[in-house]
């Protein structure tokens, strides 16, 4: 296989919480791997991998505020002890100005296969035909 194919693997494999058997999927962590990362790695990791914003939009920090789910003395002081001299309101400001976009791109031909071959994967034996060599790819690459 692929070098390259075998890295990605193992970097996903390291931060994408273990969900075998499917039924204990609810009680699954997607982030476990980040335990032992800073909480701004593990954000800026989590941006990275999930290509989504791991924060809010600034208008639910807005609402927060505005609501006092937010304690704005706390706030303020949170803000000078990390360097920032700005108010709450112009920090707000900044971040609606630089509200983070990313580009999902969706490969439908790529999904389907996927799909296809995770659900004759993981079927847990009630799939009408079992994968081939299912037991084979246990044994040779260990249990998920």
């Amino acid at each position: 296989m692929n070098q390259a194919i075998l890295t990605s693997i193992e970097e996903a494999s390291r931060v994408i919480g273990k969900t075998w058997p499917l039924y204990t999927f609810v009680a699954s962590n997607p982030l476990s791997g980040y335990e032992k990362a800073s909480f701004l790695e593990a954000v800026s990791l989590a941006q990275k991998y999930f290509s989504a914003n791991a924060f809010p939009v600034a208008n639910l920090y807005r609402q927060a505020l505005e609501n006092e789910y937010i304690d704005s003395t706390v706030l303020v002081a949170l803000l000078k002890e990390n360097g920032f001299s700005e108010t709450p309101a112009s920090c707000l400001k900044m971040m609606e100005k630089k509200s983070l976009s990313f580009e999902v791109k969706i490969d439908k031909k790529l999904n389907q296969i996927m799909v296809k071959w995770l659900a004759a994967f993981m079927d847990e034996g009630l799939a009408e035909w079992e994968m081939p060599l299912k037991l084979r790819v246990f044994t040779m690459h260990g249990d998920c």
